[in-house]
């Protein structure tokens, strides 16, 4: 038996990347932790928000990897819009992913002679920390690419990606913010393929996404289980196929469609196609819900 001991056979005052290259090395000491003192300047102008919902779209830069191009972040609570700016990134581009981003680099060239962009991810993290401090809630889809464009470090957490994952209990399966929307919410985002994402529409549907996840629970499982038994019709659909089992297939694919047409109908009437809303109310008394109440997780950039 093989004991191992609590602390090293050596220290150092330093970290040791041994085996990394610098330009990882260089990131990786970029990131830092959300400030816990928000109120530690005399010069803020802007106010601590309780929660958060942010999307970043990037684009790829020399030495392979990405940086954040566009910052959009809005109010949790009410909906207001706190930043949507494009960001000049550091580095030469070698992919503006328009077809995902929406950025062209005539937009990007014009904003910057313009003076209408953020200085770099440098500049997007300073400017999302005029709103934000430790103890703040951020809210999204797949956030982790978020932050580590960001390169924030950030411990409440609530993933509109994770939160299906979970409901559903598979982990090998990621459901997009499009899809999502579509099955939970009955509305459609991104329409335009070609022209890419819009970055604040996909802040206010993670919003939208997260407030129907956690205000909705029965409805939210009964959706998980539609889609388990999807999933697992889909893998015994094709055992069936060759065992003159394709009956069963359908009739599970027509289950389905009755269970996820029973989770959109609970939602209620009035949300009409392609509606994203921007404040979160008291079904009862139409006044805006001042506490926030959601299920957090850590979470670090890596």
């Amino acid at each position: 038996m093989v004991h191992h001991s609590k602390q090293g056979c050596k220290r150092f005052p330093a970290h040791d990347y041994s085996n990394a290259s610098p330009q990882v090395v260089e990131r990786w000491q970029s990131f830092i932790q959300t400030p816990t003192n928000f109120q530690s300047s005399a010069n803020r102008t802007t106010k601590r928000r309780e929660a958060v919902a942010l999307d970043c779209e990037m684009v790829g830069v020399v030495g392979g990897s990405s940086e954040v191009a566009l910052l959009s972040a809005v109010d949790y609570l009410s909906g207001e819009v706190l930043v949507n700016s494009l960001v000049s990134p550091t580095k030469p581009v070698t992919g503006w992913r328009t077809q995902w981003s929406g950025i062209t680099m005539e937009a990007m060239a014009t904003a910057i002679s313009r003076g209408e962009t953020l200085n770099g991810w440098q500049g997007a993290r300073e400017e999302l920390l005029r709103h934000i401090d430790a103890a703040t809630i951020l809210v999204g889809h797949a956030l982790h690419n978020d932050l580590n464009v960001l390169r924030i470090i950030h411990t409440q957490v609530v993933d509109s990606a994770v939160l299906a994952q979970n409901a559903i209990g598979i982990a090998r399966w990621q459901w997009g913010l499009k899809q999502l929307c579509n099955e939970l919410l009955h509305i459609d985002i991104q329409p335009n393929s070609r022209l890419g994402h819009d970055c604040l529409e996909d802040a206010l549907a993670a919003r939208e996404v997260v407030m129907w996840c956690t205000s909705n629970p029965q409805d939210l499982e009964r959706w998980a289980m539609a889609s388990r038994e999807t999933m697992m019709g889909g893998t015994e659909a094709g055992k069936g196929s060759q065992k003159g089992g394709g009956e069963q297939a359908k009739a599970r694919k027509a289950r389905k469609r009755k269970n996820v047409e029973e989770a959109k109908g609970a939602i209620g009437e009035g949300k009409e196609a392609g509606e994203i809303n921007t404040r979160m109310e008291d079904p009862k008394s139409g006044e805006s819900i001042p506490d926030l109440s959601l299920p957090t997780r850590t979470a670090a950039a890596s």
